[in-house]
């Protein structure tokens, strides 16, 4: 039986590690109020987690993810528990509903199966790959920002800038409106 507050997360294709956007929209199922959201993803795991409404300062290299909106503030950490499921990834299948351009990627939802916050991450993964061909770390998801969580339209996902200590932003745009903010780290 699984509780509540522990996660069940499964692992994606080849991933052996838990996908940032599962981790996402596990929490936003858990949200009364998903508007003006700031999700971080702070570090990788292959285990299950459980759910906090607390910084625990004590389990600080237990902290996985952080989810703030209006409908208050969660925190996922880490347990001894391993991820044994394994599912397959829909990444491949996304990307084939992506346009990539200069600077930028664009997609329109729905997508069978996806949420933005996949549809967005995937996107930018595939548009920095394709600016930064010999960058030699590995791309993880890190932040996103929205004030919302879209279910269809049309959108954008523009590179803004590479950052100092090798992180690059994204601006998401539905349409000509700014949604929100992608960051994604190197590691």
């Amino acid at each position: 039986m699984v509780q509540e507050n522990l996660t069940d997360f499964s692992f994606q294709g080849h991933r052996n590690y838990v996908y940032g956007p599962i981790g996402f929209r596990w929490l936003l199922a858990r949200d009364p109020d998903p508007h003006k959201i700031d999700f971080s993803f702070h570090k990788m795991t292959a285990n299950q987690c459980r759910l906090s409404t607390s910084l625990e300062k004590e389990n600080a290299s237990k902290h996985v993810a952080t989810y703030k909106s209006r409908g208050g503030v969660k925190y996922l950490y880490e347990t001894e528990m391993p991820v044994e499921s394994r599912v397959d990834c829909n990444e491949q299948f996304i990307l084939s509903h992506v346009t990539l351009g200069d600077r930028e990627g664009s997609f329109r939802l729905p997508i069978e199966g996806a949420m933005y916050p996949e549809c967005a991450v995937a996107t930018y993964k595939a548009l920095l790959q394709r600016l930064y061909p010999d960058f030699k770390k590995k791309l993880a998801f890190a932040r996103l920002i929205l004030d919302e969580v879209p279910a269809e339209g049309t959108f954008l996902v523009h590179h803004r800038r590479a950052t100092a200590g090798d992180f690059f932003e994204a601006k998401l745009y539905r349409g000509d409106a700014s949604l929100g903010t992608l960051i994604f780290g190197a590691i």
